[in-house]
């Protein structure tokens, strides 16, 4: 228990710090936290940077594919172009026509990129083909867009329609057409051709673009015209309008990140406008595969990291361990350092400083500060009859009974010398010092220690001297001497009056 005051009243300086435990435990939690921290960013930065590599791949792609998609066009607009001109030189009748067929089916098989050529006459009427069959009951195209498109319109130029159904197979096609004109410059019909959809399709899938990586031709009204992996959005004709045909509206190539309306996945893509031709390739990776490379580099920096990490911490609360036991030795042999060995009392040294402390915060906060000395009567007596061990159980008692009556915190019981003790009182009048001696005497009285050298009681007893002082905001520092000088005169009268009595010097006020 007297060491409980020391703890309470007057905290080794270490222990006032901030712990050099917490300090450890800090600079390890900080350094693991910047190696995650550090690794966290560099495996966004590379994450980003793996995304942007796609963009840019898919984007030379698509102008790869912009390209063949134009070549594959312009070929088809070629020959159109020459069925027109042999229209305008020959005519549509009967010879003409059956000899036309013939060419137009030789032209569609050295073409495998088109379904069909055929010609219709200025009613919408069909005139001929390339397929291998002649069949004059074929479907007027009175109503079609590129057919009302060439008849309302004396440009000669190429038409490049929306996929329209196909007339053989019911098929979804692209087709490009032109308007040829009769020898007098009337309106004589329109030559078209249907774009196989599927010829896209196989050429895009030669391409490694992953797994679930797509390839996609888009009309610039958001009209998927062919796609790979090829399915049945285009044959059925319910592909959704595309994020693609939006963004060329604004830049004629480019890169952008989407969610696929057609089949779910998160892609990264490239897009590339067509310069001719109202299209739009667009070439995308998926998301997971794009960053395949990436996700096993962080897993295999991350299996690094954590060892590392795991070793800081590790190492680290080894540290920890050892630090703590170096701090707790460290605070004991600092207690110890305060602390009378014999009585668990604070020592001498310790009270010196606690003195000075106090002494200066009765200055400051203009409180009284008491002082209370207490001495064993006739101790060489006992030590004489009952041995010296026997004194140092005494002085243990004593100093328990000492220890009992300091009751705040911030009082200090210490042994300050042979048989004497002191209990410094913080905040505490003359009176109430004098009433916690009469206390400590009675009680030390009652314990009814036997001394047979300590007429007339015959028991351990004590004489006690108390001052009190209160020091004004000028008191040289050093007076404080003073506040011991007066306590000790007390103690003094009380062995001259009799001893087993309580004394209280005459009260001062020190530079008040």
């Amino acid at each position: 228990m007297p060491s409980d005051h020391l703890h309470e009243t007057d905290p080794p300086r270490l222990l006032r710090r901030p712990s050099s435990i917490q300090l450890l435990k800090g600079f390890i939690v900080l350094v693991c936290l910047a190696i995650l921290g550090l690794e966290g960013w560099r495996d966004w930065s590379e994450h980003e940077g793996a995304l942007e590599e796609t963009e840019t791949q898919m984007v030379n792609l698509a102008r790869s594919l912009r390209q063949h998609a134009e070549d594959t066009f312009e070929m088809t607009d070629y020959a159109l172009a020459a069925v027109v001109d042999l229209l305008q030189v020959d005519g549509t009748s009967p010879e003409a026509l059956a000899h036309l067929h013939s060419i137009l089916v030789n032209r569609v098989s050295l073409l495998p990129r088109l379904k069909e050529i055929g010609v219709y006459g200025p009613n919408g009427e069909w005139l001929t083909s390339s397929s291998q069959e002649l069949v004059p009951d074929r479907a007027n195209l009175n109503g079609r867009d590129f057919f009302i498109h060439h008849r309302n319109t004396l440009s000669r130029r190429a038409f490049f329609a929306p996929p329209e159904r196909g007339r053989p197979l019911g098929e979804r096609v692209t087709t490009i057409s032109r308007r040829f004109n009769n020898p007098d410059g009337t309106f004589g019909g329109v030559v078209v051709a249907s774009v196989d959809p599927s010829y896209f399709a196989r050429f895009y899938s030669q391409f490694d673009i992953g797994r679930n990586g797509s390839i996609s031709l888009v009309s610039t009204d958001g009209t998927l015209l062919s796609r790979f992996p090829f399915n049945g959005f285009v044959r059925d004709g319910n592909a959704p309008r595309t994020i693609a045909a939006e963004r060329a509206s604004r830049s004629p190539s480019g890169a952008f990140r989407f969610v696929s309306p057609i089949d779910g996945i998160d892609r990264v893509s490239g897009y590339d406008s067509g310069t001719y031709f109202p299209f739009v390739v667009v070439a995308a990776k998926s998301r997971d595969e794009a960053l395949a490379s990436w996700w096993s580099d962080v897993a295999h920096r991350g299996v690094g990291v954590g060892i590392l990490v795991g070793s800081i911490g590790l190492l680290g609360w080894r540290l920890v361990i050892q630090s703590r036991r170096r701090e707790n030795a460290e605070a004991k042999l600092a207690v110890l350092a305060r602390t009378d060995g014999l009585t668990g009392l604070a020592n001498r040294r310790c009270f010196d400083e606690q003195l000075a402390r106090e002494w200066h915060r009765s200055i400051r906060d203009r409180t009284p500060l008491s002082l209370v000395i207490v001495d064993i009567d006739r101790f060489k007596r006992f030590n004489d009859v009952y041995g010296h061990q026997a004194g140092d159980n005494c002085l243990k008692t004593v100093a328990q009974a000492v220890s009992t009556v300091a009751r705040r915190p911030a009082d200090l019981p210490a042994r300050y010398g042979g048989e004497e003790m002191v209990l410094l009182l913080p905040g505490t009048d003359a009176e109430g010092a004098a009433k916690v001696a009469e206390r400590l005497r009675s009680a030390i009285e009652a314990l009814a220690l036997p001394h047979s050298g300590n007429a007339p009681k015959r028991v351990v007893t004590v004489s006690i001297g108390t001052a009190t002082l209160h020091p004004g905001p000028e008191a040289p520092d050093r007076r404080y001497d003073s506040l011991v000088s007066l306590a000790d005169h007390a103690l003094y009268n009380a062995k001259r009056q009799g001893r087993n009595k309580v004394v209280t010097a005459g009260p001062e006020n020190i530079a008040a």
